[in-house]
């Protein structure tokens, strides 16, 4: 607990993960911050290579971190949260991440009462990105000022998708090129129309 990662730099050439949290409990893993490092993904294989990887976090922090890929073969993802439990009292905000070609901030468990803004994300173009911030699902967090560009010009794309049963969330303020909010019957999210940049830089 109470875990503070901060002022590093780490060049990764193998799938795996720069930084790793894992907790045996939910809620073991509590006050954990991961803040001003910088992460660069030189390997030519990422398809499971991620910045952070976490479970069952609990006030945590991952901010002002950056994240780029290196070479052709791109980050899978920043920051992922992973699946064995919920993470709630997070904060994800004013990161970096560059050219990944996976979900750049992906959650993959219930997150609640947390906020992801002010993050950078630029999708490496081609067919690569298809959502800058993916939550599964999300209750209770705020989603704002994030910028999202140049995301895949094929198929079906968004900036920010949060998946069925997210409910009770406020998604304001971002520029990015589509939201998708899966909501089931009981949800009640809030949402402004976020600032459509395109698909691509230079799509309207």
């Amino acid at each position: 607990r109470n875990i503070s990662i901060t002022d590093n730099y780490v060049a990764m050439t193998y799938n795996g993960a720069c930084v790793e949290i894992e907790s045996g409990s939910v809620g073991y893993a509590n006050g954990i911050s991961v803040s001003n490092n910088r992460f660069d993904w030189t390997g030519t294989s990422g398809a499971a290579s991620r910045g952070i990887l976490a479970e069952k976090v609990y006030n945590f922090m991952f901010n002002n971190n950056i994240f780029n890929s290196l070479t052709s073969s791109q980050l899978s993802s920043g920051i992922m949260i992973g699946t064995s439990g919920d993470s709630k009292w997070g904060q994800i905000s004013n990161n970096i991440i560059s050219s990944a070609g996976g979900y750049p901030i992906y959650i993959d468990c219930d997150l609640d009462q947390s906020v992801i803004s002010n993050n950078v994300i630029h999708g490496p173009g081609g067919s690569d990105l298809t959502y800058g911030i993916y939550v599964n699902p999300a209750d209770r967090c705020v989603i704002t000022g994030n910028t999202i560009s140049n995301l895949s010009s094929h198929g079906s794309v968004a900036g920010i998708k949060l998946t069925t049963t997210s409910d009770n969330n406020v998604i304001i303020g971002n520029l990015t090129h589509k939201l998708i909010v899966d909501d089931d019957s009981s949800a009640n999210n809030l949402c402004d129309e976020q600032t459509d940049i395109g698909a691509l830089n230079n799509e309207t």
